[in-house]
């Protein structure tokens, strides 16, 4: 049978949570697709819809015997508060989401490799990092409030004070590393950007003397 979900789009309520009998750390999806906790996959939309994309956190069987998944929720541009302006965003960007839910296992349809890359290096850089991978992500989009975040810092982030810096996936199975070279760094916090911008130019004199007043670095 063909079984779809629809992506949280924040203005809804959650789902509830399904009860879980036993847990467990891997599945065989139709027989052919091989899915891992922590890997990355397409999950079975509508008709004519491009699939969603998510993080497999959680596979249980449930009290009425039928098979989940908990997934946490990507995003495209173009699913986010920019999608009329999607076009300018490189179609390999997505965001991560804290949004999770549960569906049922056989929405699960093809594994993917996406890979967390620095946020303040340009687009071809970023695609080369992805090399052969599916999707590349340097941001967090928080679906309630219709806003980007920059990610926490992690052991796949760049460390400044290495003269190479490794980025990888945040999961063991999807795992992607690249070396890149270490970006000239001053003492400066630094605060990041999308880069996007709308609106009047008092708004991006005023971000630009807020980061000078503030003694910060403003990174777009």
């Amino acid at each position: 049978k063909t079984v779809t979900v629809e992506i949280p789009k924040g203005s809804e309520p959650p789902k509830e949570y399904i009860q879980a009998k036993r847990h467990f750390t891997e599945a065989l999806i139709d027989g052919r697709v091989h899915f891992k906790l922590g890997d990355d996959g397409y999950v079975q939309a509508g008709e004519g819809e491009d699939n969603y994309i998510c993080r497999v956190v959680e596979m249980f069987e449930g009290l009425d015997g039928e098979s989940y998944f908990c997934a946490q929720w990507f995003y495209r541009a173009k699913d986010t508060v920019i999608q009329a302006c999607s076009n300018l965003i490189d179609d390999k960007r997505i965001f991560l989401s804290e949004i999770k839910d549960d569906n049922p296992l056989d929405c699960l349809v093809e594994k993917l490799k996406i890979v967390r890359v620095p946020l303040d290096v340009d687009v071809a850089t970023k695609r080369a990092m992805l090399s052969n991978g599916d999707y590349y992500y340097d941001m967090s989009y928080l679906v309630p409030f219709s806003t980007y975040q920059n990610l926490p810092p992690g052991d796949n982030e760049a460390d400044g004070n290495e003269s190479d810096s490794t980025i990888s996936s945040e999961s063991d199975s999807n795992v992607a590393v690249t070396k890149v070279p270490k970006l000239k760094k001053d003492n400066k916090p630094v605060m990041r950007m999308l880069d996007l911008y709308s609106g009047c130019g008092a708004m991006s004199t005023g971000l630009c003397l807020g980061a000078n007043m503030a003694d910060v670095n403003l990174v777009t």
